[in-house]
């Protein structure tokens, strides 16, 4: 192999490495994110299975309306 074909691969290996870096952290953002966002959807789906059960616990609650 010549100077240059070795030159050219240790560019070629040194390129992929900078993208398997970012690569990595863009994978790394993602899995923080969509931590972040199971967390909102979790505390979403309590508050709307409060409000729910309020709902229907009040409406119980309540008189019946007079009949006419």
């Amino acid at each position: 192999m010549s100077e240059q074909h070795i030159a050219d691969l240790e560019s070629r290996i040194a390129f992929q490495e900078d993208h398997i870096q970012t690569l990595n952290k863009v994978v790394a953002d993602l899995q923080l994110e969509m931590r972040d966002l199971q967390e909102q959807l979790r505390h979403t789906q309590e508050r709307i299975k409060a409000l729910l059960s309020s709902d229907y616990s009040s409406a119980q609650s309540e008189p019946p309306p007079p009949h006419y």
